[in-house]
């Protein structure tokens, strides 16, 4: 009984912070310069970018060893949400012409 309340918990709360979460990564996330960057790049270029950023974030979380993969990962993570999120309002504004 007390396995199934401790995971029930558990998904509430982990329900909880991924939905602050994710609306605090969206919040900072400069709308103006995914539509700038759009117009200027072009939508592949764009979204090229983003990739070369998600991965240089995980090469370097990953290459210091256990000491940096401690704070990187979770760094890694969140980096790697927040190009999702810019990849998606690009392609959004691209298709729409706005997000």
């Amino acid at each position: 009984m007390r396995f199934k309340k401790l995971g029930a918990d558990m998904k509430i709360q982990a329900g909880r912070l991924s939905e602050k979460g994710f609306k605090q990564i969206f919040d900072r996330i400069n709308q103006l310069n995914i539509k700038a960057g759009v117009d200027k790049m072009g939508l592949d270029k764009f979204i090229e970018q983003c990739a070369y950023m998600a991965a240089g974030s995980g090469v370097i979380s990953g290459t210091g060893g256990m000491l940096t993969m401690v704070v990187g990962v979770p760094l890694d993570f969140v980096n790697l949400i927040t190009q999702q999120f810019r990849v998606t309002m690009a392609i959004m504004y691209n298709v729409r012409g706005n997000y």
